[in-house]
């Protein structure tokens, strides 16, 4: 059985607050994360910044990861996750090399389908939004905010709440559709996941200021077979060249090794399977896209209409920038450090680019004044008004939590209830209370008053014997 480790539950703020980081929490290693999703979603191509621990230094025993590859979810016995495409296809390949946004051409789906946003944050971001109630009620607590509260937001993969086209969102700005679920964690939800470190689930708590990978750019390769088996997941074919930024500060960009010398110009690549076939131009330099030198591009989602690898016509990018870039301040409709919100710049006939909001940051469950999108993708999802409605699509796309399941196995049971006296305080602030640990809180007090008594062991009796995790 595991111990139960003790923190002041006195102070403890609301569970999805990140003022909740300020306990002393800790990893609960040895039990297995959440519940996977109901209908998952394919885990697309994705990078980790220079900075992350799988970077640095890998797991014990295990190869390091380079900040500039393109990588993918391994096997369940890989340690690290897999490169696909290694710096060196794309004209990269020096130490401090960092692929930033990353995209395929998306022209297909962005014009022709409804889609919600898949996205990451940086490690800075907060969220302060609460999960959304009705993902709550369908076992889905997890968001942005609440991945923050635990310690491993950065390595997650969280959904927009609200569909999107291509012009913005769709339907009415009134009700509860603004926020986000979490559909990918940072390490293994039953396959869910970017291999990431630190190696633990969602509803696993981490010390505050422990060392995360961070994904820095996502895309799905329009070659994937899964992905075009996939009704759910994205389509391939058509959608030929590969588009990338790198960070301002990695040393090919600085030596003169790509055609360009900012972190806002966007490069193009016509096949990066292959090494040495780099565009000798980008596919947008900065001042094109209305954008300064000093611009650093976060996140990425190109509309290359014409596939020919030069940004012009009725092409249309979709960004974030990073909070250093100092075009936010002049953006008039920016929320927040404006780090959070998505623009879409497209191409005009008169030869420059149009930028205008297409998501802000609140729409996204993004309201904190440090909140950062580092990675865009999106996911189809046709119909915004019935059973592919984006909250619907979250409920059923988002990695599930069940009260009283102790061990995750989608079913309450006797194991289950052999961690019941382990967490039992007895009344909150009663003779001899002692605070549960987070995890002890997170299974075991059904009624939400800070404590695991009696009263909480009434409703683990009511859910006993069921299987929550078999619909």
């Amino acid at each position: 059985m595991l111990p139960i480790l003790s923190s002041d539950r006195s102070r403890r703020a609301p569970r999805w607050l990140p003022a909740a980081l300020t306990l002393a929490i800790l990893i609960v290693a040895s039990r297995a994360g959440a519940y996977p999703p109901r209908q998952p979603v394919p885990i697309p191509y994705f990078t980790f910044d220079a900075q992350s621990p799988s970077v640095i230094d890998g797991q014990p025993g295990t190869p390091r990861v380079n900040s500039d590859a393109v990588l993918a979810k391994g096997q369940p016995s890989d340690p690290v996750p897999a490169t696909v495409l290694p710096g060196a296809n794309l004209g990269l390949g020096m130490p401090g090399d960092e692929l930033d946004g990353i995209s395929f051409n998306r022209t297909i789906v962005l014009r022709q389908r409804q889609f919600v946003l898949l996205f990451s944050v940086s490690r800075g971001t907060t969220g302060e939004v609460p999960p959304n109630p009705a993902l709550v009620a369908s076992d889905a607590p997890f968001n942005v905010a609440d991945q923050v509260m635990r310690g491993h937001a950065a390595g997650d993969g969280f959904m927009s709440l609200r569909a999107f086209d291509s012009n913005g969102p769709v339907g009415s700005t009134r009700g509860s559709t603004d926020g986000n679920g979490q559909p990918i964690n940072n390490y293994d939800e039953g396959g869910q996941d970017y291999q990431a470190l630190p190696t633990v689930g969602s509803k696993d708590h981490v010390p505050p200021g422990t060392f995360e990978d961070n994904v820095n750019g996502t895309s799905y390769p329009p070659t994937s077979p899964t992905a075009r088996a996939l009704a759910r997941g994205v389509p391939g074919g058509g959608e030929d060249g590969f588009y990338f930024t790198v960070s301002a500060a990695s040393p090919t960009l600085q030596s003169g090794g790509l055609p360009g010398d900012s972190g806002a110009d966007i490069f193009f690549d016509p096949n990066p399977e292959l090494p040495g076939l780099q565009a000798q131009q980008p596919y947008a330099y900065a001042d094109q896209l209305g954008l300064t030198g000093l611009d650093d591009i976060d996140a990425l989602i190109v509309d290359d209409s014409d596939t020919n690898g030069l940004f012009g016509g009725d092409d249309c990018v979709y960004i974030s920038l990073t909070p250093e870039s100092p075009t936010l301040a002049m953006l008039s409709f920016a929320s927040s450090n404006g780090a959070a919100d998505v623009y879409r710049i497209c191409a005009t006939p008169q030869g420059f680019a149009e930028i205008t909001p297409f998501a802000a940051a609140l729409q996204l469950g993004l309201a904190g004044d440090t909140d950062d999108i580092d990675a865009l993708e999106i996911i189809p999802c046709d119909d915004a008004t019935g059973a592919c409605a984006p909250l619907s699509f979250a409920a059923a796309s988002s990695i599930r939590f069940f009260p009283g399941d102790w061990n995750n196995d989608g079913a309450i049971g006797a194991a289950d209830a052999e961690a019941v006296p382990f967490c039992l305080s007895g009344p909150y602030q009663g003779l001899g209370f002692v605070a549960p640990s987070p995890v002890c809180r997170d299974v075991f007090d059904f009624n939400n008053d800070t404590d695991v008594d009696l009263a909480d062991f009434g409703f683990f009796q009511f859910v006993f014997g069921t299987t929550p995790g078999a619909d």
